[in-house]
């Protein structure tokens, strides 16, 4: 399977921990780690990237809460009054994640004010992160104004996000880029979650449980950081949250892939199924302590 193959050359580069006494904005500049005989190793950029595509797009879990047919909920999101909360670049990279993820579930729900304020929110803190240079803010507030162009607007937003990372990449300033791609996917689980909560929808259910490896991803990449003052804590917390999920088991059913033509072109389809097991406990345990975290994030 392909994610195991990027778990086992993750693993291979030996990826430990940055130097305790490096601080968050030294170690923007470095993504190198140290193994146990002290020899510096530098973390494979083509595999750190292929991890970072390899995670789903928040938009992904925002249009299956929308198929599910559950209605708009502001108080799941996190309100753009809380930006001036954050004053530092560990804080500012997590809920930019969290805006993010926030603007394609507003933006699905057309509700065009939200929109608007969170693209300020998110304006600020590309700024204070200086990746402000990848959004064309005034070309997305055009498109947010205008509920037809909803398609164009997440393209866009979608990726201006993709350039950001990519850059955030090639700096060698990936602690910024893994705490911005941790703070979206917590929040798109948790408005999954909370959505699941009130509707028990199957399909949702089911993604959630299939975060469980996602999840594995994203600690893998915490990791790397795992001793920096700041990070230290969240890695804590996502690992407690692994804890929960190794519960979950999610059973895969190989299916025989087939050839078929589609508009005059032969593709592989891919007939093999997963099965996700999680009992209603172990669900609601989940869900506490995401909310938990998520809380500590935009507090």
């Amino acid at each position: 399977m392909k994610m195991q193959k990027i778990l086992i050359s993750f693993l291979a580069v030996a990826v430990l921990a940055c130097s305790d006494e490096k601080s968050l904005e030294d170690s923007m500049n470095e993504a190198v780690v140290e193994d146990t005989t002290n020899t510096v190793v530098e973390i494979s950029q083509e595999v750190f990237e292929e991890i970072i595509r390899g995670i789903p797009s928040p938009l992904e879990i925002s249009s299956l809460i929308k198929e599910s047919g559950a209605d708009y909920s502001e108080e799941l999101i996190n309100p753009s009054e809380n930006l001036d909360k954050y004053s530092t670049n560990y804080k500012r990279a997590l809920n930019l994640g969290v805006y993010g993820a926030d603007l394609g579930y507003i933006n699905l729900y057309d509700q065009t004010s939200n929109t608007i304020s969170h693209l300020n929110s998110i304006r600020v803190l590309t700024g204070d992160l200086r990746v402000g240079q990848f959004f064309d803010f005034m070309t997305i507030k055009d498109l947010a104004s205008n509920s037809n162009d909803i398609v164009e607007l997440l393209n866009i937003t979608t990726s201006s996000f993709e350039s950001m990372n990519d850059y955030l990449a090639k700096q060698k300033r990936g602690d910024i880029g893994v705490l911005i791609l941790t703070g979206g996917w917590l929040e798109a689980l948790n408005l999954a979650i909370q959505i699941a909560l009130i509707n028990e929808d199957k399909a949702l259910i089911e993604r959630i449980g299939e975060q469980k490896i996602i999840l594995d991803e994203i600690i893998l990449l915490l990791s790397v950081y795992q001793n920096d003052s700041n990070i230290k804590g969240l890695y804590k917390d996502f690992n407690e949250l692994k804890d929960l999920y190794d519960q979950v088991n999610i059973v895969y059913t190989y299916g025989e892939p087939e050839m078929v033509e589609v508009d005059g072109i032969l593709q592989i389809v891919d007939n093999s199924s997963s099965e996700v097991q999680m009992t209603k406990e172990q669900f609601q345990s989940i869900a506490k302590l995401t909310k938990y975290i998520r809380t500590k994030i935009i507090s």
